[in-house]
């Protein structure tokens, strides 16, 4: 009796800068929604929707709420550093602006949540021009059209 073989297809190449992109970007977030002491439902409803657009898979809620949790922050300047080692410039861009849609979440950038941004966007190599700039993008994408 012959036998049919099926060999199977070859595993898709992983692409390393992405796998880290997102990997910077959930603990990243999940900083921001530390950052002012309390996680709010708001703050875990943008992780959600966030990773979504970033992987394309849907993580649930619950999930997301026991990675914020688990999630230590940055205590020096090095340590927001190292945020950034192997990720391009681009991406150290999208991950500010993740960090600063969770932490306006909730309609309110508490001083916690200020600290934190300014010393993100320091620590990812990015100048207060930058940053300013950044926030009047992000905001403005964000307002309806009148």
């Amino acid at each position: 009796m012959l036998k049919s073989r099926i060999t199977p297809a070859p595993p898709k190449p992983v692409d390393r800068a992405e796998t880290l992109f997102a990997t910077r970007a959930t603990q990243i977030m999940s900083m921001a929604a530390n950052a002012d002491g309390k996680t709010d439902a708001h703050e875990i409803d943008v992780i959600r929707d966030l990773l979504a657009q970033i992987t394309g898979k849907q993580v649930p809620s619950h999930e997301i709420a026991q990675i914020v949790a688990a999630v230590s922050m940055p205590q020096t300047d090095a340590e927001y550093s190292r945020l950034g080692t192997g990720v391009t410039q681009d991406h150290r861009e999208l991950l500010i602006k993740a960090a600063l849609m969770v932490v306006a979440a909730d309609g309110d950038i508490s001083t916690g949540e200020s600290h934190f941004m300014a010393r993100l966007y320091d620590g990812l190599g990015m100048t207060q021009a930058g940053f300013d700039a950044l926030v009047t993008a992000t905001f403005s994408e964000q307002r309806p059209a009148e």
